[in-house]
């Protein structure tokens, strides 16, 4: 069997497609592998916004000259490692174990913030501003402090709780990265509230369809696509928002070709900051663990955006992404050659592909590591990092809760 990756304009009836390369809810059809038959197929593949699909030449026609998937693969891995090295200025930074104690406490505040809110908005009852901007302030304070601590945290996660815990987490990244851009502060909080707020409109889809386990039909897809124009009546009467925040709720889901939602804006027609929001919240969505899937460590959801940033982001935004976060971004659990389990928890200003990382776990004897064990891997080049790990495979596969170890004591929402 030999697996390509081949644009779909190259397609032809014949062809057996072996993966899409999109989420469930982005496909045109109700199997993730078929033959194609007839060109209305392969019509309808790009009405979707799909641009690129992965072949499978042992069970239908081949195109001789398409990268196979490994080669394509490897393309994508060197382009994001070429991109993580050049690194945006640092600024000067509170330390990791100064910040994270008091990120703990912020991130347990918000996501009860934004769980009462969403439960208010489905009560009918408005929205309380205040409540929300106090927590924003906090988060977006510590962020600016050390944003090291509250992107580690971002790893602990719940299937059960995906749209609060999204809505945190997409918070805690989209301010990183007005941080990354150099956004003043005042213009990061209105950003940020937005980014908190980004999906309220789903408090309006039928939970049914919300939380079902399996594939969207076409129909029940439409209703979730709603969400968004929905969320215009939840933050009507929000008192003084923002144009910066309502552009994060009104356009993370367009796409830079035109193949996204609600409106199917294209390029210039999105603002930056809705440009920005796109990025963050498919990076989030494909690192998470939801009830129908098992998320990507956040390397290889890194290279998943670069890839699509062909067309559906911006290609200079998601460079800068991939930079903020490093090839390694903070909250990664790494294997080390030592035989070591480790969470990055800061990029090293030597280089992003050898992070700052604290010990929690020795896989040899299988014990937790006590105390943790800070160490810059841009110090020693004898302990290369050896793998990632995926949040899904912990604690199963490892039987080892790495974030856990490393945040005792302190309290976080889980």
């Amino acid at each position: 069997m030999v697996i390509k990756k081949v644009r779909v304009e190259r397609l032809k009836p014949g062809i057996f497609i072996h993966d899409f390369d999109q989420g469930w809810l982005e496909i045109p059809f109700m199997r993730r592998s078929l033959m194609l038959t007839d060109d209305k197929m392969i019509t309808k593949i790009l009405e979707h916004g799909i641009h690129e699909v992965y072949i499978d030449t042992s069970k239908g026609d081949d195109i001789s000259d398409a990268p196979t998937a490994e080669e394509a693969k490897a393309m994508t891995e060197k382009a994001v490692l070429d991109i993580s090295g050049t690194e945006p200025a640092k600024v000067e930074e509170s330390s990791f174990v100064q910040e994270i104690k008091r990120a703990g406490g912020i991130r347990k505040e918000a996501q009860t913030v934004i769980t009462n809110t969403m439960e208010s908005i489905r009560n009918g009852k408005q929205i309380d501003h205040r409540v929300v901007d106090k927590v924003v302030d906090d988060l977006v304070d510590s962020i600016f402090n050390n944003s090291s601590a509250l992107l580690c945290l971002n790893q602990i996660r719940d299937r059960d709780a995906y749209t609060f815990q999204h809505s945190v987490s997409v918070c805690t990244l989209m301010t990183t990265f007005c941080k990354a851009m150099k956004f003043k502060k005042d213009l990061t909080k209105q950003v940020a509230v937005g980014a908190l707020l980004h999906d309220l409109g789903k408090m309006f889809i039928p939970k049914e369809i919300l939380n079902k386990p399996s594939k969207l039909t076409p129909s029940e897809f439409d209703v979730m696509k709603s969400h968004v124009l929905l969320a215009r009546n939840a933050f009507k009467n929000y008192d003084g928002i923002s144009s910066s925040a309502e552009n994060v709720i009104m356009q993370h889901h367009e796409k830079f070709d035109g193949s996204g939602y609600p409106h199917k804006l294209k390029g210039a027609e999105i603002s930056n900051i809705g440009l920005m929001g796109a990025i963050v919240d498919v990076y989030d969505a494909l690192t998470a663990n939801r009830c129908y899937h098992d998320g990507m460590s956040p390397t290889e959801a890194l290279q998943k955006i670069y890839e699509w940033s062909t067309y559906h982001f911006k290609r200079d935004f998601v460079e800068h992404f991939i930079r903020t976060l490093g090839v390694y971004p903070t909250g990664t659990i790494v294997t080390l050659s030592s035989g070591f389990v480790a969470v990055v928890v800061e990029t090293s200003t030597k280089g992003s592909t050898r992070p700052k990382v604290r010990v929690v776990f020795n896989s040899k004897s299988k014990t937790p590591v006590s105390p943790h064990i800070d160490v810059d891997l841009s110090d020693d080049n004898n302990i290369p990092i050896y793998g990632v790990i995926k949040n899904s495979e912990l604690p199963g596969t490892w039987n080892i809760d790495a974030i856990g170890l490393l945040t005792k004591n302190i309290p976080v929402a889980v």
